[in-house]
């Protein structure tokens, strides 16, 4: 009995746990993902932080962090809207965050038969990007 190809889903976050000592990034994103790995090929987009691969496997999804900045004082290194609150000075890599998401998005859309974006943060990071829909 041939058994059911799954469906892929993209999931964009803006944060996303480093699994590295200390982090205390909130883990929900990386909870969900991992219970769509029962119905679903997942792929996590979420930015860079330091210390990270750029690509990871975890808990049966491939996992991809996009730089959009140089250095180590990043944006999105734990929750951005606190991270803003401390230091006005990070609005400055806000637009790079979304066009290189954005080129992100593009490229694995492109190069995987993605059937589905989960998009998560305040403004859907997947906007405007034409997918096929379940």
């Amino acid at each position: 009995m041939n058994k059911p190809v799954k469906k892929h889903i993209l999931v964009t976050a803006s944060t996303f746990p480093t699994f590295l000592d200390g982090d205390a990034t909130p883990a929900f994103i990386y909870e969900l993902t991992k219970r769509l790995t029962n119905n679903f090929n997942v792929t996590v987009l979420v930015p860079y932080s330091s210390g990270c691969t750029p690509v990871e496997f975890r808990d049966g999804m491939e996992i991809i962090r996009f730089k959009y900045w140089p250095g180590k004082r990043l944006l999105a290194n734990g929750a951005i809207l606190p991270n803003i609150k401390q230091n006005k000075g990070l609005l400055l890599q806000l637009p790079f965050f979304f066009i290189f998401q954005l080129f992100a998005i593009s490229k694995i859309c492109r190069n995987n038969n993605i059937d589905l974006i989960n998009a998560h943060w305040i403004i859907p990071q997947a906007s405007g990007i034409n997918v096929r829909y379940l």
